[in-house]
This record gives structure tokens, C-alpha cells and sequence, in this order.
């Protein structure tokens, strides 16, 4: 039997470089795209190709080299809402809104903030150009391409990726932070439900293998929030981050995301509904600590996910 083949797009980026991992541990036939910089580096046989999502340049190439495809999954994007905002819009719409998928990485960002706990079937509203954009990018998904499904994380965190990333992670930066015993400031207005890596991996594959079983309609029955099961604030993940590693939570100081000028909105309170995806996919969202704990203290931190697929 022939290697099913999966194209990783964004493997430069975090999550897609433990998706490159876990499809390559697996057995698949694994190609990947990066943009800018140099190339990251995979063990034998994952197959790295430098693609511009935006202009098309290199993606032939790629898929030639391939062959046929079995899935496709989209970790590409301009992350950092700010950099979407006033000339960069056009650049992230190239990248956000892309050409058809089966799995698409969007975001929490879509939702308006004024609320908690949403589920996947409300208004999306997004208050900056980056959920605007990934909401695009959504909505041409879904219209183009029947066999789709699209998942939305929150923050995501893990341990530190095989390849160096241009942008920080918050949860490295936390520990950081405290293990040099420098005070610093967690807001306590901003409410997330973090997303685990090794569950957002668990949940790429889970989705590759019950897309067909998935209804048509409604809209939103392929489309699955993914995050923690508690909603909770940076201090709260800082206090967490002491507790496991033993820093002094004193250095964990509150402040008020509104009270900081910044250069684009940011929703207040986009903590998400998460039962979908482990009712209909089979992926157990890992809570915080618990996650905090594989992470620093070797209890099973990797990325092969454990997922029943949909019948």
C-alpha cells in the first residue's frame, strides 16, 4: 500500500513543526512549506519546500513533487494581530484567507470578546484585522472546498519547538521571566482557554480521519473550537507556571490589559466552548496544570496524540 501523502503548510512556525513530527512518526509521506528565512530542519524524508501562499510561487512545484495528496493542513498565518493591522492587512489576507484546505488552523480571534465560552456556532464578530481576516479565510474554506475542517485554538503553548521561531512563546516567556526572579506583570482582564499543542496535534489528525463522517450542514458541524476545558487569565497561567516550576508567585504581579496603549483591539474575553471536540472528534483537551506538568516534568509531553475517530 501506497504512503498517504500530507502537505504541512507553515512549518516554520510552532505548531507546524509538531505536525511535520507526528505525520512523519506515523509513517506519511510528509511535505512542508516555509516562506522566509532558512529552511527547518525534519529528520530523513519529510520533504521542505520554500512556498509564497500569497503570489502561489512555489506551490506547483511542491504538490508535483508529492504526488497525490491526502490531506492538507494549513498552519500558515501572520499571527500577531498588530502586524495585520493598517499596511499589513493585504499581506495577512493573502496569507488568511487561503486556497482550498482540508484542515484549516484559524483562531479564537474570531469572536468579539464580549462574551465567554463560545461555542462554534456563534456570530463571528472579530474587533481587529487579524480574526477579520482568519474569519475570511474561514468562509473561503468552507465555500471552496467540501472535505474541510477547521479548527479554532486559543493560545497555544508547549515545549519549545524543534526549529527556532521567530516569535516568542508566552509560556517560555513566563518561565523565563520567574526563573530570573524579575516581577512582572500578567494581565487579569483577558480571559483565554489555552491550547495545548500536543492536543491541537491530536486534534489535526482526528480530524483528517473523521472529515467524511462529518455532516454537511449545518456550517459550524465542521468547524471545532480548541482550547483547555477552564477559562482563565494570564496571572492565573504565570501563578501556574510558579507552582509547577517553583518560582515564587509573588514575582506574578497583576495588571489591566486596558490600561496599556496598544496598536490594534484586543478582545477581552474570548474563552471558548471546547465540548465539541471531544464529544465529535475524541480529543481530550488537557487542562492547564496538568499540561504544565508534562511539559516541565517529563510526564509524557510528546505530541503523539490519543484521539477515537468519529464514526
Amino acid at each position: 500500500m501506497a504512503q498517504p501523502a500530507v502537505l504541512v503548510t507553515g512549518a516554520s512556525g510552532y505548531l507546524g513543526q509538531f505536525v511535520v513530527e507526528w505525520y512523519a512518526g506515523k509513517g506519511w509521506k510528509v511535505g512542508c512549506t516555509y516562506r522566509t528565512g532558512e529552511a527547518p530542519k525534519f529528520g530523513s524524508g519529510v520533504q521542505v519546500f520554500r512556498v509564497d501562499l500569497g503570489s502561489g510561487e512555489g506551490l506547483h512545484e511542491g504538490c508535483d513533487a508529492l504526488g497525490p495528496l491526502a490531506a492538507v493542513i494549513n498552519c500558515a498565518a501572520q499571527a500577531a494581530p498588530a502586524a495585520c493591522e493598517g499596511e499589513g492587512e493585504a499581506a495577512a489576507r493573502a496569507v488568511n484567507v487561503p486556497q482550498p484546505v482540508l484542515v484549516h488552523i484559524s483562531t479564537d480571534h474570531v469572536y468579539d470578546g464580549g462574551s465567554s465560552f463560545y461555542r462554534e456556532d456563534a456570530e463571528l464578530r472579530p474587533v481587529n484585522t487579524y480574526g477579520r481576516t482568519k474569519a475570511d479565510g474561514e468562509a473561503e474554506v468552507a465555500l471552496r472546498w467540501r472535505r474541510h475542517v477547521i479548527l479554532r485554538p486559543s493560545i497555544i503553548f508547549g515545549p519549545p519547538p524543534p526549529n527556532p521561531i521567530r516569535r516568542g512563546q508566552f509560556l517560555q516567556f513566563v518561565d523565563s521571566c520567574l526563573a530570573a526572579q524579575k516581577p512582572s506583570t500578567f494581565f487579569t482582564d483577558e480571559w483565554r482557554t489555552p491550547t495545548y499543542v500536543k492536543d491541537l496535534v491530536a486534534a489535526c489528525a482526528a480530524a483528517v480521519d473523521a472529515c467524511d463522517a462529518l455532516p454537511a450542514a449545518p456550517p459550524h458541524a465542521r468547524v471545532f473550537n480548541v482550547g483547555g476545558p477552564a477559562r482563565i487569565n494570564r496571572l492565573d497561567m504565570a501563578l501556574a507556571v510558579a507552582e509547577v516550576r517553583g518560582h515564587d508567585p509573588a514575582l506574578a504581579l497583576p495588571g489591566s490589559a486596558a490600561a496599556v496603549a496598544r496598536t490594534c483591539a484586543t478582545p477581552a474575553d474570548i474563552s471558548m466552548d471546547t465540548s465539541a471536540v471531544e464529544a465529535v472528534l475524541g480529543v481530550r483537551m488537557t487542562p492547564f496544570t496538568e499540561a504544565l506538568r508534562q511539559i516541565f516534568g517529563g510526564g509524557g509531553g510528546g505530541c503523539q496524540p490519543a484521539h477515537a475517530a468519529a464514526g
